[in-house]
This record gives C-alpha cells, sequence and structure tokens, in this order.
C-alpha cells in the first residue's frame, strides 16, 4: 500500500484504517478498491486483513463489591480501611477464531520487520486525568488468556471519594486494535 493510494482511498470512501476496509457494506466498493492493485498487493492486503486482530475484552475486579451505576457503568466499592491493592482479572480473546484449527495466531503480517514476531499485548490501569499508571502486565496471545493485574492503591485518599480509571488492552504490532474501558472504585 502506497501513501497516494491510501489517500484516494481516504478521499474516495472514507477509508483511513484497516478496520475501515474490513467493515465496508459494500462488496463492490471494496471490488473498486482493490482493481487499483496488482494481484500481489491484493494479496498481501487479503492476507493482512485475515491476521490483523480482532479482540473481545470482558474483566472483573474480584473481591470488590459491584455497585448498581447508572449508564451500566462499571462501580465498584473499595474499603480503603482494609483494601491497599486492587486485582483486575481480564478474559481476553480473538474473535472468530476457530478453536478446532491448527492455526497459529499472533504471529505478526507486515513486510516492517526483518525477521518473524509474536505479537505482544499490554494490560494497563491507568488514571488519564491525573497521568498516573497503576498497573501494567505484558502477555501473549494465542485464542485465549486469562490475564490477572493487580496494582497499588495511592497511599493518601482521604481527600477523594472516587478513583475514575481506564483499563487499556494495547498491541505492540498493531495500530488500530487497542481498547480502553472506564470503571470507578468508590473510596469508603
Amino acid at each position: 500500500m502506497t501513501r497516494e493510494t491510501a489517500q484516494t482511498w481516504k478521499e474516495a470512501h472514507g477509508v483511513e484504517s484497516i478496520v475501515d476496509f474490513v467493515q465496508l457494506e459494500d462488496d463492490n466498493v471494496r471490488s473498486a478498491l482493490l482493481q487499483s492493485l496488482s494481484p500481489t498487493q491484493v494479496s498481501d492486503i487479503a492476507r493482512f486483513c485475515n491476521s490483523y486482530p480482532s479482540i473481545e475484552v470482558a474483566f472483573d475486579l474480584p473481591g470488590l463489591e459491584p455497585i448498581e451505576a447508572a449508564d451500566d457503568a462499571l462501580e465498584y466499592r473499595v474499603r480503603i480501611e482494609s483494601q491497599t491493592s486492587v486485582k483486575v482479572v481480564a478474559q481476553v480473546a480473538r474473535d472468530n477464531v476457530d478453536e478446532d484449527s491448527d492455526e497459529v495466531y499472533g504471529k505478526v503480517v507486515s513486510s516492517r520487520y526483518p525477521h518473524a514476531k509474536q505479537e505482544e499485548w499490554w494490560l494497563l490501569v491507568g488514571d488519564p486525568a491525573q497521568n498516573v499508571l497503576y498497573g501494567i502486565k505484558r502477555f501473549t496471545l494465542a485464542r485465549r488468556a486469562q490475564v490477572k493485574l493487580e496494582f497499588e492503591l495511592p497511599n493518601d485518599l482521604s481527600t477523594i471519594d472516587a478513583l475514575q480509571l481506564k483499563l487499556y488492552l494495547m498491541c505492540d504490532s498493531y495500530v488500530g486494535c487497542d481498547q480502553e474501558y472506564d470503571f470507578t472504585l468508590r473510596l469508603d
């Protein structure tokens, strides 16, 4: 893919990313975009699209009491006199994976790497408003993984009643597949 081709796709059909291309609802538009490319380029794009990770994430904070919140927001009660750390357990899985297949997942498809590269994933918990990172965990992902991340609460929580946090899932190999989830710790 050249910069000129990418710019043409963006201007003609609003395709700015691999996700936009894959989610095109009109197969005729997708076919028209690919017509300007050589068969080798089309094959490379198909291979890349098929390897691009589509990830589902579910997480829980075991040991903490969930609180009913408006707008389906995730809130948990933390008793700060007895709780100094918080554990996040995330279930991370590739979407649309054939469990019976012998296919190897997680191998990066890119002409930019000089040798074979395996995707690396990072699970992080942070407070973007305060620019604070509380915890980070690196892992690899074949089909699915359970990732446990434990982080310490700040020492002085007496002046606030809640921590507005984000759980981030980030990939070191692909742009556009990172995810983030909001959750709140209500402090008692």
